[in-house]
Order: C-alpha cells, then sequence, then structure tokens
C-alpha cells in the first residue's frame, strides 16, 4: 500500500479554508481536522477577545494538529488526511511537515491566496466565529506567503474566486498530487 496523503490546506482567517475541506472531504473521502477545533480553550479566549495569538500560543496546537493527522492517516479506514491550519509561517509550516516522519504519510500544502480586499469582505460578512475582522490585520502582518518552488510540496492556489471555483482549484492540485505520488 502506498503512502496516506494528507493534505494541509492554509491561508489567513476568511480564505475559505474550512468550506472547501468540508466539500472536498465528502468528495474524496478523506478525513478531516477543522485546524481551529484544536486550539486549546486560552488561544480561543484570547482570539475572542481580540488578542493575537503568539509563537509560544502555536506551538502547541500545532503539536496537536500533527498528532491528530498521524492517527487518522494511521487509519486504514482513511484513503487521505484534509485539514485546515492557518500555517501563516513558514516555521509553522515546517513543524507541520513532521507529520512526514511516519514513514507511510505523505504531506502536502495547499495554500489559498485571497487579495486583502477579499478577505476583509468576507471576514465582514462571516457569522458565529471567535476571530472577528479586527484579527485579520495581525494574520496579514505574521503571514509569509510561500512562493511556487520555494517549499517542498507547497502549493498556491488563487482562491479569490466564489467556493466552486476555488473548491475545482484544489480538487486539480490533490489530483496532480496524487498522481505524482503513484509514480
Amino acid at each position: 500500500m502506498g503512502k496516506t496523503p494528507v493534505f494541509v490546506v492554509g491561508g489567513p482567517a476568511g480564505s475559505g479554508k474550512t468550506t472547501v475541506c468540508e466539500r472536498v472531504s465528502e468528495l474524496e473521502r478523506f478525513a478531516f481536522i477543522e485546524g481551529d477545533s484544536l486550539h486549546p480553550r486560552e488561544n480561543i479566549d484570547k482570539m475572542t477577545a481580540g488578542v493575537p495569538l503568539t509563537d509560544d500560543d502555536r506551538w502547541p496546537w500545532l503539536e496537536c494538529i500533527v498528532e491528530r493527522a498521524k492517527e487518522l492517516a494511521r487509519d486504514d479506514s482513511n484513503l487521505g488526511v484534509i485539514l485546515t491550519c492557518s500555517a501563516l509561517k513558514k516555521r509553522y509550516r515546517d513543524r507541520l511537515r513532521k507529520v512526514n516522519d511516519q514513514a507511510d504519510v505523505s504531506l502536502d500544502f495547499i495554500f489559498l491566496r485571497v487579495s486583502e480586499d477579499e478577505l476583509r469582505r468576507r471576514m465582514a460578512t462571516r457569522k458565529g466565529h471567535y476571530m472577528k475582522p479586527g484579527m485579520l490585520e495581525s494574520q496579514l502582518r505574521d503571514l509569509e506567503m510561500p512562493e511556487v518552488g520555494e517549499e517542498p510540496h507547497t502549493e498556491i492556489c488563487d482562491a479569490d474566486h466564489d467556493i466552486d471555483t476555488t473548491e475545482r482549484n484544489v480538487l486539480r492540485i490533490i489530483a496532480k498530487v496524487l498522481a505524482r505520488d503513484r509514480q
């Protein structure tokens, strides 16, 4: 049996990570991890209060994501794993790459690129999420957008479009990665 694919869909708040991952997980029959659901209560309280997270706040959360991804990848009933994580900084993405320490896993990033104006528009209309529009500025300050060819197994997906177009683009990237891994 080949390696279990693990896809991290990254990008700042409002980029469409959760919506895309929910839809793709159903189509591809991948296990889905909503990275935000793994934040400790202290992180959620800080973000709800409008306080940006520090690197020290994020390290335990990233570790939790890595362990959960490994756990789901080991489950033979999963054809793959897709998860959301802002993964704003390269060092966060490097930490997440530790999923690859498990010999039977192949991790790839799909980073959603959305214009600042579109992110602001989406955040202003978003309901029921603890990440409020004012927190976007801190995410944009922290954002280290990967460049094509700069980081291994990292694809950039233009996500300024409607969700259906973004979903199709993500599915094309997944198909390309799966074809690469079969070679």
